[in-house]
């Protein structure tokens, strides 16, 4: 007989602890155990909510684009001049504005060409310059570039985000 479960004969309706009887270290800590669990919960939920909505914000829900604009002059004294507008086209070259604008004409950014490179061969000497114009907002539905003034190209949101944020643009050919 141990002494855990040793029971009195005259305090048979009385019992002593065994060790059965102590709570186990559960039932002790549960009081504990559930709140930290809820929190831990909670926390794994908001960080699986928080995960896509910040993926989403990043890729499809842009605030704005970087629209890069590619622009060919095909013109042999543009050529010959070092891809400085000469002629016809005295107004297109280094620091021409870029404007981007939406579809109710608004403008939404500008820019200017940069330094023209200039390409001899098939089809024809030509000059190519780039430009960026940053932070144009999203959301317009319609994005339309032009060239000093030289006319509009016009490009649907969609478009633009199929074309990764690009204009291509030519004149001359």
């Amino acid at each position: 007989m141990t002494d855990l479960q040793h029971v009195a004969p005259d305090e048979a309706n009385t019992r002593s602890t065994t060790v059965e009887d102590r709570p186990s270290w559960f039932r002790r800590h549960i009081a504990l155990l559930i709140p930290w669990a809820l929190t831990i919960a909670l926390a794994v939920a908001l960080i699986a909510v928080e995960l896509p909505s910040a993926a989403e914000k990043d890729a499809s829900s842009a605030k704005s684009y970087e629209i890069g604009v590619t622009f060919v002059l095909y013109n042999i004294d543009t050529f010959r001049n070092g891809c400085i507008g000469d002629g016809g086209y005295s107004d297109i070259g280094p620091a021409a504005q870029v404007t981007v604008r939406n579809g109710s004409g608004d403008i939404l950014g500008v820019g200017s060409l940069g330094s023209g490179t200039p390409t001899a061969g098939a089809p024809k000497a030509r000059c190519t310059y780039r430009a960026t114009v940053a932070e144009v907002p999203a959301g317009e539905g319609f994005y339309a570039v032009e060239i000093a003034s030289r006319g509009e190209i016009t490009q649907s949101e969609a478009e633009l985000k199929a074309n990764g944020g690009k204009f291509e643009l030519s004149l001359g050919l």
